[in-house]
């Protein structure tokens, strides 16, 4: 029952139209509440807070920090409209951004993308080791300097 219910959701929000998505569910959302205090709204606000929060600490490590950053915001749209009027505009531009990069990609010769995709390979490579050191401190090294 939660599963399809939660499909059902997905699809509604897949087949509106980009830059009203999460208002449409705001306002979807707004006609369900019961009140001010509807113990529903009050959940969204406040895991979607914190897991926004808690994401948007913790994004510079690696793993699904900023995945989960905006899921947090997308639960709280649901409940505050400033929050769904943002992630509405910041979806057109994000779409905008991908619309670039795509007509870019698919414009460039073979060697820039493979220049592309080493530099990605490096970057990624660069906050692994980065991450690594944070974490774990620096590494001892493999052979002891005998001074």
């Amino acid at each position: 029952m939660l599963v399809e219910r939660a499909k059902a959701s997905w699809r509604t929000f897949r087949q509106s139209p980009p830059g009203q998505r999460f208002q449409e569910r705001y306002r979807r959302r707004q006609r369900k509440h019961r009140g001010p205090l509807d113990p529903a709204r009050i959940f969204y606000v406040s895991a979607g807070g914190t897991l926004a929060l808690a994401s948007a600490l913790l994004g510079w490590a690696p793993g699904l920090g900023w995945v989960t950053f905006f899921i947090g915001l997308a639960l709280v749209a649901g409940e505050l409209r400033p929050v769904a009027v943002f992630l509405d505009w910041l979806e057109l531009r994000l779409r905008r951004v991908a619309r670039r990069m795509r007509s870019f990609w698919e414009s460039s010769p073979n060697a820039v993308r493979v220049l592309i995709f080493a530099a990605a390979l490096a970057g990624a490579a660069a906050l692994g080791y980065g991450a690594y050191y944070l974490l774990f401190g620096s590494p001892e090294p493999l052979l002891a300097s005998p001074f």
